[in-house]
């Protein structure tokens, strides 16, 4: 995709969410009210490297116009977002993703012990996508 394409791709996406979010493109956000556990914000941060290493642009914590909720991670590239299970069910996923207005994949914490780990599983999400 060229450059122009990919601004294009990474605006749209963009603008899915609320505009107060919108400018914490590449920056890494954390949930107020200590509703991330230390697991969960190490891997968010983990992605977000893994992803500023391959130059895709990305939002934490991006809460949708739409008010279907808010993406742990939203890859503004790929029109994807990152949901990052520690506590939450699976039935709270399978809402997401039929209430968020874009692809959704999730990631375990309890699968994903190592820094290996969770850069093979992003490189393996985006080259699906």
């Amino acid at each position: 995709m060229n450059n122009k394409l990919l601004m294009i791709k990474r605006t749209s996406t963009a603008r899915l969410v609320k505009m107060t979010d919108r400018h914490h493109r590449n920056s890494i956000r954390f949930s107020k009210k200590k509703a991330e556990s230390d697991q969960h914000f190490a891997i968010k941060c983990l992605i977000c490297r893994e992803l500023k290493n391959m130059d895709k642009e990305f939002l934490t914590e991006a809460r949708f116009k739409n008010g279907s909720g808010r993406a742990d991670i939203l890859i503004l590239d790929k029109e994807l977002a990152i949901e990052i299970m520690g506590s939450e069910s699976d039935e709270s996923i399978v809402k997401k993703a039929r209430e968020y207005p874009v692809r959704i994949e999730t990631i375990k914490v309890k699968d994903h012990k190592t820094t290996t780990s969770v850069k093979a599983w992003i490189q393996d999400v985006l080259m699906s996508y």
